[in-house]
């Protein structure tokens, strides 16, 4: 509800910021304050967007972190081996607009407005396979990607900074940390 309220109040500022800047009739006292109401308005309404967006995102990432917290507290607590790790690539690269060149199609001639106003942006991660020993067939753990390429990954893995935290009553919840 506050982001709707909030998006109105954003939405209709704009109109009342525009109309005071210039008024100068005689029907309406004080349209110096009217403006600056209006502005404080916009800015509210920033506001309002802004901690719904923010505490969304909190009550997401609570019990995320909790279970996590939880899995450290009670789980097994299993330093992966070297040997028994896969390290794939998962990098890849994407096309974003260039907002750097995108400004400067507005101001410039119409041989600018036909350029290509992509650029390719290259995001780099990889993860690990992990394979448990201890039952037969081994037991696969598969990390989530983390933001760095594999040779960084292996660099961690052998300085044991990777850990791997595994629910000891359900085996297939569990998580892989990286050490600070």
């Amino acid at each position: 509800m506050r982001i709707i309220i909030g998006v109105i109040f954003i939405l209709i500022a704009p109109l009342g910021i525009i109309f005071f800047r210039n008024y100068n009739g005689k029907i309406i006292p004080y349209p110096f304050l009217w403006h600056t109401g209006f502005i404080l308005l916009e800015i509210l309404g920033w506001l309002l967007v802004y901690w719904s967006i923010k505490s969304r995102m909190k009550m997401i990432a609570e019990p995320l972190i909790a279970e996590a917290e939880k899995l450290k507290a009670n789980g097994e607590k299993i330093i992966p081996e070297f040997d028994r790790c896969e390290f794939k690539n998962g990098s890849y690269s994407h096309e974003v607009n260039d907002p750097r060149v995108s400004s400067v199609q507005w101001l410039g001639p119409p041989s600018i407005a036909s350029m290509d106003m992509t650029i390719t942006e290259n995001i780099v991660q990889s993860y690990l396979v992990y394979y448990h020993p201890g039952s037969e067939p081994p037991e696969k753990f598969i990390s989530h990607h983390f933001p760095f390429e594999t040779t960084t990954l292996k660099y961690h893995v052998l300085k044991q900074e990777v850990v791997l935290y595994v629910d000891p009553f359900d085996r297939k919840r569990y998580f892989f940390d990286l050490k600070k």
